[in-house]
């Protein structure tokens, strides 16, 4: 079977794909937890992945996928992973990266200075190299980039994947997993728009299959509602609309309302109609993820909004099943939670030492 791992990191991202063939996938690495605070409930996120490792023997990863350099998507990277480009960096201690999935916008963005700036500089060492690195969109800032550094798009045509293909290298023959570019679109840097992280961010459709059943789960960083519109219309367009279900959906920014609408509502967000109809393009009992905080029912600037929550409780009723992560089990004793897939399509682990199951099923009271 498959595995998936959502971990309890608070409003922030990292999940590990665990292939049935051993291949291992990081997709964002935040490590928040503070060692310095007993009352801190995120889970040490580099020991959990180092733990998932050697079970199977590994010292490494098949693929780190940064969706986008969001401090939250990022943090503690360059303490975890070998990288190429500098000997600080580098150490026995540290989990390698075979491949990295980048943005171009990863690439071409100005003014990094923090870790954002070490990744970046990683990003940059393997695409100059010509190994190790897969980027997602062409947009003519990568040209421009590439030909600073003496090179030609023509060169390093080989290591770039535009939205709407799948990723080379993972297929359903070989792996029984493919992943489908949604986003980043290449257009999009082409008006001389400023740089948006969020906009511009990884967005993928994994298909895994066992047995003859597919399972499609939806992997959306901190999208925002209208390049989610422009997703569902481009890729209806394309006549790729199964590229649109899903079993799986985690949940875009913290479950923010911003990746429904621009209205947060009163009690409950109304999205787009583009974006309910891809909300909506789910199979039976479907599971959606919140990797963030506990929902509060209270009225807050910052993700998760409760009005959001309420919108995808209703949207998986009836049958399916909303988690928080720094709820499950329960909020007094987050564990990560892992996701398997088998010929029974995705089931959440349940660990047998938590008592009931706890995922969000029923929309709750509001407050006020």
């Amino acid at each position: 079977m498959h595995r998936i791992t959502f971990h309890n990191i608070g409003n922030a991202d990292s999940i590990l794909i665990e292939l049935h063939n051993g291949k291992k996938i990081v997709i964002d690495f935040a490590d928040t937890k503070n060692s310095d605070d007993d009352f801190d409930l995120r889970c040490n996120l580099s020991q959990e992945i180092r733990d998932a490792l050697l079970r199977d023997g590994r010292t490494g990863v098949d693929v780190w996928c940064v969706s986008h350099l969001d401090r939250d998507h990022i943090h503690g990277s360059s303490q975890f992973f070998f990288l190429n480009h500098a000997e600080k960096y580098q150490g026995s201690d540290r989990i390698v990266a075979d491949e990295m999935w980048v943005p171009a916008a990863v690439i071409t963005e100005e003014g990094c200075d923090e870790e954002d700036r070490i990744v970046q500089a990683e990003a940059h060492y393997r695409l100059e190299r010509g190994e190790g690195i897969r980027v997602f969109s062409r947009p003519e800032k990568l040209v421009s980039w590439l030909e600073s550094k003496g090179l030609t798009l023509a060169e390093r045509s080989h290591l770039i994947t535009d939205a709407g293909n799948l990723v080379p290298g993972l297929t359903l023959h070989a792996d029984s997993a493919e992943f489908f570019i949604h986003s980043p679109f290449a257009q999009r840097l082409n008006d001389n728009s400023v740089e948006d992280r969020n906009s511009d961010c990884v967005v993928l459709q994994a298909t895994f299959e066992r047995l003859g059943v597919e399972t499609r789960v939806i992997f959306s960083a901190d999208t925002k509602w209208d390049v989610m519109e422009k997703i569902v219309e481009v890729t209806k367009n394309k006549g790729n609309q199964k590229r649109l279900q899903w079993d799986v959906f985690k949940l875009p920014h913290h479950c923010s309302y911003l990746s429904l609408a621009d209205n947060k509502g009163i009690f409950k967000t109304e999205p787009t109609p583009k974006v309910d109809e891809w909300f909506s393009m789910h199979d039976d009992n479907p599971i959606v993820i919140s990797s963030s905080d506990t929902v509060s029912d209270v009225d807050q600037k910052l993700p998760p909004h409760f009005q959001a929550r309420n919108y995808h409780l209703a949207n998986v009723q009836p049958g399916g099943e909303m988690y928080v992560t720094m709820d499950w089990p329960t909020k007094y004793a987050p564990r990560p939670l892992t996701i398997e897939i088998d010929e029974s399509k995705a089931t959440v682990v349940r660990r047998p030492d938590t008592g009931r199951n706890s995922p969000i099923s029923v929309v709750p009271p509001i407050a006020g």
